[in-house]
C-alpha cells in the first residue's frame, strides 16, 4: 500500500499550458491509485497521504474555467478505497472566486451528494481570513455537504477535529508538498488582470509596456512560470467567452467574434483547452446547472 505524499510517475505536476487532454490522462492514474499520490493543476494541489486522509489546498484567483478543471480533479476523492476518510480542503492560499466559480462548485456538491456522503466520513475546511474567509463559510452554510464538515482558521483545530492531532508532520509535511509546486507568480495575475480589463486585447508588445518590462523579459518571466503570452490570451478569450454564454443568447459564431477568435473553430479548440468541453456543451452544462 502507498503510504506518504509523494510524487508518482504517473500523475505529475500539471503544466499550466497543458490541454485538458494531457490533464485528464494525468488524473486517470490518480483516479486508478490515489494512496500516497499527490496531482498538481493551476488552482489545485490534491494529495491522498493514506485511505484514511485526503486533501486539496486551493489557491489564487479562481474563475468559472478554473473551477471547471477543479471539479473534475475532485473526483479522485471518491474512490472506493478511501470510504469513510478525513478530508481536509485547504482554502487559506485562495485570492479571490468569482460567482461564477462557487456556481460550479455548489452544482457539484449537488450532482454528487450520494458519493461525498458515502466517500467523506468529515471534512475540515480552511478557510483564508477577511471578507473572503467570511465568503467561503457563507458558501458551505448554503451549500452543506452531504456529510459533516466544519470551517477553521487554525490548521492545529482542524486536524485534531479530524482525529490526526497526533500528527505534527503533517502540517510542515504539506507545506513542504506546496512549495515544490510552483505557484502562479504576481506577474501572471497582473497580466490576466491586464487582458480581463483590455477588450480586444493587447499585443505582447504593448502588454509589455504596460506592465514595464521588455517583451524578452516579459515572454522569459511567463516562460518560467509555465505559461506563454498566447496561452494567457486563450485562457482571458475562453473566460469572456463563458461569460457571453451564460449572460446573453448570442450565436456561438457571434461569440467567437465578440472575444476575438478567427472562427468558431478557433474558439472550440481553446475551449476544450481550457474547459474539457466545446461550447456548445460548455453552455448547456451552465444552463443545466442554473436550473438545478
Amino acid at each position: 500500500m502507498c503510504t506518504g505524499i509523494r510524487a508518482r510517475s504517473g500523475p505529475r505536476a500539471a503544466r499550466r499550458d497543458e490541454p485538458s487532454d494531457a490533464l485528464a490522462a494525468q488524473l486517470d492514474d490518480l483516479i486508478a491509485c490515489p494512496l500516497g499520490r499527490y496531482f498538481a493543476d493551476v488552482r489545485v494541489l490534491c494529495w491522498c497521504r493514506d485511505e484514511r486522509l485526503f486533501g486539496c489546498i486551493y489557491r489564487g484567483h479562481v474563475g468559472r474555467a478554473d473551477a471547471e478543471r477543479i471539479v473534475r480533479v475532485l473526483d479522485a476523492e471518491l474512490h472506493p478505497a478511501l470510504d469513510g476518510h478525513a478530508s481536509i480542503a485547504d482554502l487559506r492560499r485562495l485570492e479571490s472566486v468569482t460567482a461564477g466559480a462557487f456556481d460550479v462548485l455548489a452544482g457539484y456538491l449537488g450532482s454528487r451528494r450520494e458519493q461525498l456522503a458515502r466517500s467523506i466520513g468529515r471534512q475540515a475546511i480552511l478557510r483564508p481570513e477577511g471578507m473572503l474567509g467570511s465568503v467561503v463559510a457563507g458558501f458551505y452554510e448554503v451549500h452543506r455537504p452531504p456529510h459533516p464538515a466544519r470551517t477553521f482558521v487554525d490548521a492545529e483545530e482542524a486536524l485534531a477535529w479530524l482525529g490526526r492531532g497526533h500528527d505534527r508532520g503533517l502540517l510542515a509535511e504539506l507545506d513542504g508538498l506546496h512549495g515544490a509546486v510552483a505557484t502562479t507568480p504576481e506577474l501572471v495575475h497582473e497580466l490576466r488582470r491586464l487582458l480581463r480589463a483590455q477588450v480586444p486585447y493587447p499585443d505582447l508588445e504593448r502588454a509589455a509596456r504596460e506592465l514595464g518590462l521588455s517583451t524578452r523579459t516579459l515572454q522569459r518571466r511567463l516562460g518560467e512560470a509555465g505559461t506563454s503570452f498566447k496561452v494567457e490570451v486563450g485562457r482571458a478569450r475562453v473566460e469572456a467567452a463563458q461569460a457571453l454564454l451564460v449572460e446573453t443568447d448570442a450565436s456561438l459564431t457571434a461569440i467567437a467574434h465578440d472575444v476575438g477568435c478567427s472562427s468558431l473553430q478557433h474558439m472550440s479548440v481553446l475551449f476544450r483547452r481550457f474547459s474539457g468541453r466545446p461550447p456548445s456543451a460548455w453552455r448547456l452544462r451552465a444552463e443545466a446547472d442554473r436550473g438545478d
